[in-house]
Protein backbone atom coordinates (compact mmCIF):
# COMPACT_ATOMS: atom_id res chain seq x y z
CA UNK A 1 0.00 0.00 0.00
CA UNK A 2 1.48 3.72 -0.80
CA UNK A 3 0.92 6.45 1.44
CA UNK A 4 1.12 9.67 0.59
CA UNK A 5 2.86 12.36 2.92
CA UNK A 6 0.74 15.55 3.73
CA UNK A 7 2.50 18.67 2.10
CA UNK A 8 5.02 20.33 4.55
CA UNK A 9 2.87 24.19 4.40
CA UNK A 10 -0.43 21.74 5.14
CA UNK A 11 -1.17 22.34 8.82
CA UNK A 12 -3.40 20.31 10.71
CA UNK A 13 -4.10 19.85 14.30
CA UNK A 14 -4.67 16.77 16.65
CA UNK A 15 -8.48 15.44 16.86
CA UNK A 16 -9.63 14.22 20.30
CA UNK A 17 -9.96 10.85 20.96
CA UNK A 18 -13.77 11.23 20.93
CA UNK A 19 -14.13 12.91 17.36
CA UNK A 20 -14.96 11.03 14.32
CA UNK A 21 -12.63 10.63 11.53
CA UNK A 22 -13.96 12.56 8.37
CA UNK A 23 -12.72 12.79 4.84
CA UNK A 24 -9.73 14.71 4.59
CA UNK A 25 -8.36 13.73 7.73
CA UNK A 26 -4.96 12.93 8.23
CA UNK A 27 -4.91 8.99 9.58
CA UNK A 28 -2.13 7.02 11.00
CA UNK A 29 -3.49 3.52 11.42
CA UNK A 30 -1.60 -0.01 12.16
CA UNK A 31 -2.92 -2.48 9.60
CA UNK A 32 -2.54 -5.95 8.49
CA UNK A 33 -3.82 -7.12 5.35
CA UNK A 34 -4.96 -11.30 4.18
CA UNK A 35 -6.33 -12.98 1.52
CA UNK A 36 -9.55 -15.36 1.74
CA UNK A 37 -7.47 -18.03 3.19
CA UNK A 38 -6.04 -15.49 5.42
CA UNK A 39 -2.57 -15.51 4.57
CA UNK A 40 -0.94 -12.06 5.91
CA UNK A 41 0.75 -10.33 2.68
CA UNK A 42 1.16 -7.00 3.68
CA UNK A 43 1.50 -5.68 7.99
CA UNK A 44 2.31 -2.21 9.75
CA UNK A 45 3.11 -3.88 13.29
CA UNK A 46 6.55 -3.94 14.23
CA UNK A 47 7.23 -0.53 11.87
CA UNK A 48 5.87 2.60 11.07
CA UNK A 49 2.22 3.01 11.11
CA UNK A 50 0.61 4.26 7.61
CA UNK A 51 -0.60 7.79 7.14
CA UNK A 52 -3.03 9.16 4.59
CA UNK A 53 -5.80 11.33 3.83
CA UNK A 54 -9.16 9.48 4.90
CA UNK A 55 -11.63 9.35 1.85
CA UNK A 56 -8.59 10.20 -0.89
CA UNK A 57 -6.12 9.03 -3.18
CA UNK A 58 -2.95 7.68 -1.47
CA UNK A 59 -4.78 3.90 -0.54
CA UNK A 60 -7.21 1.73 -1.78
CA UNK A 61 -10.34 3.02 -1.91
CA UNK A 62 -11.79 0.50 0.26
CA UNK A 63 -9.09 1.38 3.23
CA UNK A 64 -9.09 5.07 2.54
CA UNK A 65 -13.40 5.10 3.19
CA UNK A 66 -13.35 2.64 5.69
CA UNK A 67 -11.79 4.97 8.30
CA UNK A 68 -13.98 7.54 8.05
CA UNK A 69 -16.36 7.50 11.48
CA UNK A 70 -13.69 5.66 13.42
CA UNK A 71 -12.24 7.11 16.60
CA UNK A 72 -8.79 6.63 17.66
CA UNK A 73 -7.98 3.66 19.43
CA UNK A 74 -10.94 1.80 17.54
CA UNK A 75 -10.48 -1.44 15.72
CA UNK A 76 -12.50 -2.94 12.92
CA UNK A 77 -11.58 -5.98 10.57
CA UNK A 78 -12.43 -4.08 6.51
CA UNK A 79 -13.68 -6.53 3.44
CA UNK A 80 -12.64 -4.84 0.72
CA UNK A 81 -13.72 -5.57 -3.00
CA UNK A 82 -11.93 -5.77 -5.81
CA UNK A 83 -13.23 -2.99 -7.16
CA UNK A 84 -12.40 -0.82 -4.12
CA UNK A 85 -9.04 -2.51 -3.81
CA UNK A 86 -6.53 -3.21 -6.40
CA UNK A 87 -9.17 -3.60 -9.38
CA UNK A 88 -10.64 -6.33 -11.24
CA UNK A 89 -8.15 -8.40 -13.54
CA UNK A 90 -8.05 -7.46 -17.19
CA UNK A 91 -6.91 -9.91 -19.14
CA UNK A 92 -6.03 -7.69 -21.74
CA UNK A 93 -3.09 -6.98 -19.81
CA UNK A 94 -1.42 -10.62 -19.60
CA UNK A 95 0.75 -11.22 -22.84
CA UNK A 96 2.94 -14.06 -24.19
CA UNK A 97 5.88 -13.92 -25.14
CA UNK A 98 8.79 -15.39 -26.73
CA UNK A 99 10.98 -16.94 -23.47
CA UNK A 100 14.10 -15.14 -24.89
CA UNK A 101 13.18 -11.72 -23.75
CA UNK A 102 13.31 -12.28 -20.42
CA UNK A 103 16.11 -11.36 -18.61
CA UNK A 104 18.58 -14.16 -17.27
CA UNK A 105 17.69 -16.09 -14.01
CA UNK A 106 13.79 -14.81 -14.10
CA UNK A 107 11.46 -16.87 -12.10
CA UNK A 108 7.32 -16.77 -11.78
CA UNK A 109 6.35 -14.21 -9.86
CA UNK A 110 9.34 -11.66 -10.77
CA UNK A 111 8.91 -8.42 -11.08
CA UNK A 112 10.58 -6.29 -14.12
CA UNK A 113 10.18 -2.77 -15.72
CA UNK A 114 9.23 -3.01 -19.60
CA UNK A 115 9.33 -0.29 -21.96
CA UNK A 116 6.31 0.28 -24.19
CA UNK A 117 6.58 3.27 -26.11
CA UNK A 118 7.89 6.18 -24.01
CA UNK A 119 6.16 4.97 -21.27
CA UNK A 120 8.05 2.30 -18.19
CA UNK A 121 5.04 -0.32 -17.48
CA UNK A 122 5.59 -3.07 -14.26
CA UNK A 123 4.98 -6.10 -15.04
CA UNK A 124 4.97 -9.88 -13.11
CA UNK A 125 6.02 -13.02 -15.06
CA UNK A 126 2.97 -14.96 -14.06
CA UNK A 127 4.43 -17.82 -16.30
CA UNK A 128 7.46 -19.71 -17.70
CA UNK A 129 7.56 -22.09 -20.25
CA UNK A 130 10.18 -24.16 -22.81
CA UNK A 131 9.58 -21.47 -25.10
CA UNK A 132 7.28 -18.37 -24.09
CA UNK A 133 6.57 -16.39 -21.05
CA UNK A 134 3.68 -14.74 -19.82
CA UNK A 135 3.91 -11.68 -18.53
CA UNK A 136 1.24 -9.62 -16.81
CA UNK A 137 0.57 -6.03 -16.17
CA UNK A 138 -1.91 -6.26 -13.51
CA UNK A 139 -1.46 -5.63 -9.96
CA UNK A 140 -0.97 -9.08 -7.93
CA UNK A 141 -3.97 -8.20 -6.21
CA UNK A 142 -6.39 -7.54 -8.51
CA UNK A 143 -9.16 -9.81 -8.23
CA UNK A 144 -8.56 -10.64 -4.74
CA UNK A 145 -10.98 -9.29 -2.32
CA UNK A 146 -8.68 -8.20 0.77
CA UNK A 147 -9.74 -8.83 4.19
CA UNK A 148 -7.87 -5.85 6.42
CA UNK A 149 -7.80 -5.65 10.22
CA UNK A 150 -7.28 -1.46 11.03
CA UNK A 151 -6.25 0.19 14.14
CA UNK A 152 -7.12 3.68 14.02
CA UNK A 153 -3.87 5.46 16.02
CA UNK A 154 -4.49 8.87 15.73
CA UNK A 155 -6.30 11.22 13.45
CA UNK A 156 -5.37 14.92 12.52
CA UNK A 157 -7.52 17.74 11.19
CA UNK A 158 -6.82 20.31 8.41
CA UNK A 159 -6.81 23.88 10.03
CA UNK A 160 -9.07 25.93 7.98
Amino acid sequence: MRTEQPRKSDPTIPVSASSEVRPGDLVTIHYTSKNRDGGIFETSQNRRPLRFEAGRDGVVEGLSEAVIGMRPGDCKCVEIAPERGFGLRDASLELTIPRSMLPDRMDEGDQLTVSIGEREVDVWVRQIGSKTAVIDANHPLAGETLFVDVQLVATERPAR
